[in-house]
């Protein structure tokens, strides 16, 4: 069965592809994401509605707690496709060639004035974030803005994209806000008993995408700093919720008879950064993506202590567990 894939929408094809999988596996089901975007603003809420019969027989979308984000090169800059200028000389072109148009005062001064003129490419220069690179004299600029390093730079943010490529060899990966760009309603998802907090990507783009600091994020962020949801509710979202739906039936809770798997926080402390950090320790020395938590003083599986305060006590007692 083909099934289509697109950003906000739940396509006729996508439901009956979720209603056989329903049927077929007599299983809960899930699926990722609930998004909005620019163009479909509503996008979380309409997806809700949409799917309301599947949600009733047991299938639950899962939510980012933050806004998604969609990285690009310099040598595939795809996001540049809106403006019209660009697209005419560094499409379809070799990499020298880019670089020439990029250098060019001509070129940025007609990519402003298109700017200027109302055409705007999917990510607001300012904003975008600088990702990787592979210059290392570079390195520092890592997770932080376009716009925080014009600013440094006493430089305008569209000229600091190009020289920061430029700088790279093209080698640059940014990233900009693909969807989720309405921080409110993600603040009315978290409230929405329908959808379960998750996607944390498992480590599948660990040097693009990086969610597995959410639970902390939804604990500083959304709990301590905005008050969408409160301690005690926030805690459920991310324990005993998913537990249920996954069919773990003595994890999720602290009561008897339960696996003591615990963590023991702070939460005037508790958090993580909303960008993360780069680090290289993986074995051929690339770099990853890093989100490190604060505020948590112990971290226990089987009433075991593996963490304490950030430091890992080379204890191992977890096991993989299955649904019953």
């Amino acid at each position: 069965m083909a099934v289509t894939n697109k950003f906000a929408a739940l396509a006729d094809d996508e439901y009956e592809f979720l209603d056989y999988l329903l049927t077929q596996s007599e299983r809960p089901v899930t699926w990722i994401s609930l998004l909005n975007t620019p163009d479909a603003p509503n996008g979380c809420r309409d997806v809700l509605d949409k799917a309301d019969p599947l949600l009733k027989r047991g299938s639950a979308p899962q939510m980012l707690i933050r806004s998604m984000l969609r990285e690009f090169t310099l040598r595939q800059p795809y996001p540049f496709s809106e403006v019209v200028v660009a697209s005419k000389r560094i499409f379809n072109r070799d990499v020298e060639s880019q670089k020439t148009a990029y250098a060019d005062p001509q070129f940025r001064a007609d990519f402003h004035a298109e700017l200027a003129q109302g055409r705007k490419f999917s990510g607001h220069p300012p904003k975008v974030i600088v990702c990787k690179v592979g210059n290392e004299a570079l390195r520092r600029y890592e997770t932080m803005t376009v716009g925080e390093i014009a600013q440094e730079r006493n430089a305008d943010p569209l000229d600091t994209l190009f020289d920061i490529a430029l700088e790279d060899g093209l080698e640059t990966i940014f990233a900009y806000e693909r969807a989720n760009n309405d921080r409110r309603q993600i603040a009315d998802m978290l409230r929405d008993p329908r959808t379960m907090i998750g996607l944390s990507d498992g480590g599948a783009h660990v040097d693009l995408l990086y969610e597995a600091g959410y639970p902390t994020y939804l604990l500083s962020h959304w709990v301590r700093e905005q008050g969408v949801l409160s301690l005690e509710h926030a805690v459920k979202r991310i324990t005993s919720e998913p537990a249920d739906f996954f069919g773990f039936t003595d994890r999720g809770r602290v009561e008897r008879g339960y696996a003591a798997d615990i963590v023991i926080f702070d939460p005037d402390t508790i958090g993580s950064a909303e960008r993360g950090s780069f680090i290289y320790d993986l074995p051929t020395g690339a770099g990853r993506l890093h989100a490190k938590a604060r505020g948590i003083a112990w971290v226990l599986v089987n009433g075991t202590p593996i963490f304490r305060d950030g430091v890992s006590t080379g204890e191992l007692p977890g096991t993989v567990v299955t649904s019953q």
